[in-house]
């Protein structure tokens, strides 16, 4: 989605876009709270505690944008 508006943005003249890194967003957050949320979501208890680790971990994931 983000991509898309970046190229609507980009046929209206814009010509500058500027790149947010969230990923200490995540260490500002009340992990127990957070994981509390997904448990009332997510059902599957190997994506919880995937997610969970991941918090843990303190690594990110860096998502590439399709080029067509």
């Amino acid at each position: 989605m983000a991509i898309q508006k970046v190229k609507e943005y980009a046929e209206q003249g814009y010509t500058q876009a500027v790149l947010i890194d969230l990923s200490k967003y995540f260490d500002t957050l009340n992990h127990d709270l957070l994981m509390n949320m997904v448990r009332e979501q997510v059902h599957d208890k190997r994506v919880v505690e995937l997610i969970k680790r991941f918090l843990k971990s303190g690594k990110t994931a860096r998502i590439e944008p399709e080029v067509s």
